[in-house]
């Protein structure tokens, strides 16, 4: 598992200061490169689940990390 967390990481690769900069991210492509890179096994279900509920402000939770990884990505390249 990785010491830092998802949406620390994301919000680094994005170049953003604060994670709550992530909500007014609309590049969707470079998060979406990001996350390719991310294998689903590098954080726990609950990290994949945390980051999808505060990315996209729905309260899911999905079984899987993977399915977490895909549910995000699907949706992010729909917005893009």
């Amino acid at each position: 598992m990785n010491r830092e967390e998802l949406l620390e990481r994301l919000a680094e690769k994005l170049g953003y200061d604060y994670i709550s900069d992530l909500h007014i991210m609309n590049n969707y492509d470079d998060m979406l490169k990001i996350l390719e890179d991310i294998s689903p096994d590098e954080y726990s279900l609950g990290e994949w689940n945390s980051a999808v509920q505060y990315l996209l402000r729905e309260e899911i939770v999905l079984e899987s990390p993977r399915k977490a990884r895909e549910y995000l990505m699907e949706i992010l390249r729909n917005r893009g």
